[in-house]
């Protein structure tokens, strides 16, 4: 067996040895009978042939990380051009990403180009930016966004802007339902004939309406909210 690579016109190997190394070995039969042996020693190219496999293997796994973010994600390069986008972020764009890919803010959102050059510009020479905004997008929807802008940095020195975007539509529609429901509770609270009044935990007025006011036979003007109920009692 170990012969056989001898007897054959041409063999070609990369053997792993048991120190560690990696051996790549050529054997070529001439015509006239003589054998050419060629030992090299690839143990720096096998081991930068691993790491760039690894690292392939670590970029799409990071990729399918991203992919899979419920969370919009987009990185722009230092010309501020588009180089990836997540699928989440295509879904918020309305629009294929192929589309937009290596379009700077300009060309993307042309209605505010120059605030978002400008932030991107302030974000790529090292500032952080956490923002609330209603974000108008190319299809010419708008929805409430949370987004936070950095500044990544290679290791070939290059510097990308890293931004994702939370769409908060749904929590700000709960939160206006939220609201309307407390201004109507208390229009109802207010409209009563009877005294009502809520206090917290710690026996402070957390509301009281006028009727729980008019009750007390008093000429004095008082405003109990935050006010405790021992204060209260000394009027």
């Amino acid at each position: 067996e170990q012969i056989n690579p001898f007897r054959q016109p041409y063999h070609e190997s990369i053997d792993h040895l048991a120190d560690g190394r990696w051996l790549r070995s050529v054997n070529k039969r001439l015509e006239n009978g003589v054998l050419i042996a060629i030992r090299q020693d690839v143990t720096d190219f096998k081991e930068q042939e691993m790491l760039l496999r690894n690292q392939v293997a670590e970029t799409e796994l990071f990729r399918a990380i991203l992919e899979d973010l419920p969370t919009p994600v987009f990185v722009r390069n230092a010309r501020h051009e588009l180089t990836y986008a997540n699928h989440a972020y295509e879904r918020m764009l309305g629009d294929s990403r192929d589309r937009y890919i290596g379009q700077t803010e300009a060309q993307m959102f042309p209605w505010a180009a120059e605030r978002f050059w400008d932030e991107n510009a302030r974000v790529l020479d090292g500032e952080n930016i956490d923002k609330s905004e209603d974000m108008t997008f190319p299809d010419g929807s708008v929805i409430p966004v949370l987004t936070r802008l950095r500044s990544i940095q290679t290791e070939d020195g290059s510097n990308y802007l890293l931004c994702s975007r939370t769409d908060v539509s749904q929590i700000s529609e709960a939160q206006a339902k939220a609201e309307k429901v407390s201004r109507d509770l208390q229009t109802i609270l207010d409209a009563l004939p009877v005294g009502v009044a809520i206090l917290t935990d710690q026996f402070d007025f957390e509301y009281a309406n006028p009727a729980f006011c008019e009750f007390w036979d008093t000429n004095r003007s008082f405003n109990l909210s935050g006010r405790s109920y021992r204060d209260f009692l000394r009027f």
